[in-house]
Order: structure tokens, then sequence, then C-alpha cells
């Protein structure tokens, strides 16, 4: 399956994709929980959105950003499951309950979805990449929603 961006051409897939998921559902690898991992990607969204405060600086060098976004999101978009830890900023620990979770996730991903669309240059930032644009962003995204359908065997 090819990694489809989060855009309005492909909102339909990946709502799809999280109505599938259950609250009980196995994981094939890593650690979060179902609830978690709804929240966790609801987090990189509010992320993208600039609405997390704190998150304003990168800190990771910015040739390092740049050699990141071409190996994590360009080339090797399929991502060893368990290898990669997300900074903590976007690693919850508690979850809300399962449904209100993959609500909240549904509405957060239509959002990003419309303001995206209006407004594709608009730049926010990314601890570990830097600067990036809500387009870019529909893609990073795209990438990442991928690595953890095949977490939980949706794909």
């Amino acid at each position: 399956m090819p990694i489809l961006d989060l855009n309005e051409k492909n909102l339909a897939y990946h709502s799809d994709r999280m109505r599938t998921l259950g609250p009980d559902q196995a994981r094939l690898r890593g650690k979060m929980t179902p609830s978690l991992m709804l929240y966790h990607l609801r987090r990189t969204i509010d992320i993208s959105l600039g609405k997390i405060p704190g998150v304003g600086k990168p800190v990771v060098p910015l040739g390092l950003r740049w050699l990141f976004r071409l190996v994590f999101f360009e080339w090797f978009t399929t991502w060893p499951m368990g290898k990669i830890k997300a900074p903590d900023i976007v690693v919850p620990t508690t979850a809300g309950e399962f449904e209100e979770e993959k609500r909240l996730l549904l509405a957060a991903m239509e959002e990003f979805v419309r303001e995206a669309a209006a407004n594709p240059a608009r730049m926010t930032v990314n601890t570990g990449l830097g600067p990036l644009s809500l387009a870019y962003w529909r893609h990073a995204h795209g990438v990442h929603m991928n690595h953890h359908y095949r977490q939980f065997g949706l794909v």
C-alpha cells in the first residue's frame, strides 16, 4: 500500500483506518495501547497546527534536520517497529477513554485537512525537523500514520 498524505483526497482513507481500530486491538510491535496511539497521533496534529505551548524551537541542528527529513520521510518511509522513540512531548503516558480519543483524533484530522488546504504555506515547528509548511506536514502525517497502521495491523 502506498503512503497517502493526510489531505482532502485521502481523508476518508485515513478516517476509515482509524475507525477500524478497536480498543483491544493487538499491537504487532511497540508499547502503545490503541488509546495512547490515538492520543499520540492527535498530539502530532496539534503540534502541526501550532497548538502545543512549548514547541517552538528545533532541538536538532539544521543540517541534521534536512537529513532526517530525507531519510525518514522520503527514502525510508517504512520505519522499523519498536526501534524509534518519539520525543517525550508527543509520547503520552496516559490517554482518555478509547472512543473519546478516537473522536478527538478524527476531529483533529478534519481540522488539519481544512487548515492545510486553506493555508498550505503556513509554517509551524517540529522539534526534530524544524519549521515545516502545512503542505509538508500533510506528507509527514501520512508517513507517521502509516507507521501506526502497520503497528496495529490496519493495512
